[in-house]
């Protein structure tokens, strides 16, 4: 077994050395976690009951075989006598795509067939030199996964597995003595925030993104989950060719398809309100806005507000610059059962830090509206009510935002997009129509849930381009504008 490690050490075969996200102590594949972070020397490493569950995701042709077969070499060369077990979603791929790519790991590592390993295709086992063995299995035969005790597994392609199959594969992990690990790769490729994967590695991202506690629940205060990105372009072994090539084929740069297949991210695709939203278009840091807001103050600044009493009170800040784009500068976010004294206070800190001009509010709840004004009186503000039967619908609103995310200002994305805006942007991702039942109105659609944000910002943007349609903003802030502002309202 030594020579084996010494050999494999000792390899300048570019393809046995981990790159990028593969590589170093922290990456996908000497990352340990269970003991001493990348030590696997057997006289340290310290075998606990705690389980790791890395993850992988990531674009078509980023390494994510590669990366996972590499692990399973790196983890049974230091860890002599585990038991492991390797499911693809079907046989055929299990054949022609894993297998492979873990017997050359193993050629160019020096392992020898009879020697070093033995694939018994009958028993559908890989036995290896050191008494440990791969057990190979298919997610089209769950039944075979269970009664195992293993050390490690690898589920290639599990986002083609249902979480049955991880449950039942994460069970089998109790052979004692050994760090007990599970692997998973794939590429995210129709698997939007709903999928089971998504769920359990990112809880707290799916909570904020879709409004609601997971589906699938796993341990994660007593188990590790940690996940690595497999960005296609990366890939030193053709990977740049290939990115420019999909990238060409599959809509453009920033297109769902493209954040799916080449980037690895978990999109919705299917039914989204707002289909040409992107982050690499739309999302800026500040110090790539074309103005320095800090410096030179906006014309105008407005606060879209969807009002929350069982859910969350979302708040819009929208800037506008002549001859620029619109921003969302920032937002508030107040989670459930805020009372009017809350209300009061963001209300006036919200005031004092950006001084929007106009609060444009959901009309919904007209005695929020009224406090709101009452709050706001001894600013020079105004608090106005969307008109849903004129401006303010949900279908004429989403068309202003429409038409404003398909629009460039001097070769410029027309809606810019701050990223401490988790609340909007993950919205955004996920907002999607609501399938329309035999004798449903219309004007229904799109799906009402989850969206308090996006409605703030709706409500703000559709003010800005209904009132400066010419966007002659400072002409038509005095003609329209400073005569309102500033007067006291009473409550």
């Amino acid at each position: 077994m030594q020579a084996v490690r010494d050999e494999a050490q000792a390899s300048s075969v570019p393809l046995l050395v981990p790159f990028g996200w593969q590589r170093g102590k922290l990456g996908f594949v000497e990352y340990d976690g269970l003991s001493r972070v990348g030590e696997y020397s057997e006289g340290t490493a310290r075998a606990t009951g705690r389980k790791l569950f890395a993850l992988a995701h990531g674009g078509q042709r980023s390494g994510k075989t590669y990366g996972g077969a590499l692990k399973a070499l790196i983890y049974n060369i230091h860890w002599p006598g585990a038991r492991g077990m390797i499911v693809a979603p079907t046989h055929d791929m299990l054949r022609e795509a894993t297998l492979p790519t873990l017997f050359d790991l193993f050629h160019l590592s020096g392992m020898q067939p009879t020697v070093h390993y033995d694939y018994i295709k009958h028993d559908k086992v890989v036995k290896l030199w050191h008494g440990g063995w791969i057990s190979l299995a298919s997610a089209e035969e769950p039944q075979r996964l269970a009664g195992r005790t293993l050390a490690w597994e690898w589920l290639d392609e599990a986002g083609q597995m249902s979480f049955e199959v991880f449950k039942e594969t994460a069970a089998r992990l109790s052979q004692p003595g050994y760090p007990l690990q599970m692997w998973v790769t794939t590429t995210p490729n129709d698997l939007g925030p709903e999928h089971w994967i998504y769920q359990v590695w990112f809880p707290e991202e799916y909570r904020l993104r879709m409004g609601e506690d997971v589906k699938f629940a796993v341990s994660q205060d007593v188990d590790e989950y940690k996940d690595w990105v497999a960005v296609t372009k990366d890939n030193p072994h053709g990977g740049q060719a290939a990115h420019d090539t999909m990238v060409r084929v599959l809509g453009g740069e920033g297109s769902p398809l493209v954040r799916q297949l080449l980037y690895g991210e978990f999109v919705q695709r299917e039914g989204l309100v707002f289909p040409t939203f992107s982050r690499v278009r739309h999302v800026r840091a500040r110090e790539d806005w074309p103005v320095d807001y800090l410096k030179d103050p906006p014309t105008i600044v407005v606060a879209g507000v969807d009002f929350g009493f069982t859910n969350p009170l979302a708040v819009g800040i929208l800037l506008y610059y002549d001859g620029f784009p619109y921003w969302i500068l920032a937002e508030e976010y107040v989670g459930h059962r805020q009372d009017f004294r809350q209300v009061r206070e963001l209300a006036l800190e919200i005031q004092r830090k950006w001084r929007p001009r106009v609060w444009v509010c959901d009309e919904a709840d007209p005695g929020r509206i009224r406090d709101l004004r009452y709050t706001l009186s001894e600013y020079e503000t105004q608090v106005v009510a969307t008109r849903k039967r004129k401006w303010g619908s949900t279908q004429g609103s989403i068309a202003y935002v429409t038409g404003v995310l398909n629009s460039e200002t001097e070769g410029r994305a027309g809606f810019i997009v701050d990223p401490s805006c988790r609340h909007f942007v993950h919205q955004m991702e996920s907002y999607v129509e609501a399938k329309q039942k035999e004798g449903q109105d219309p004007s229904e659609n799109p799906k009402e849930h989850h969206n308090d944000m996006v409605a703030a910002v709706r409500y703000g943007l559709s003010w800005l381009c209904r009132h400066f349609p010419d966007k002659n903003t400072a002409q038509a802030w005095q003609t329209r504008i400073v005569p309102y502002a500033g007067r006291r309202r009473r409550g």
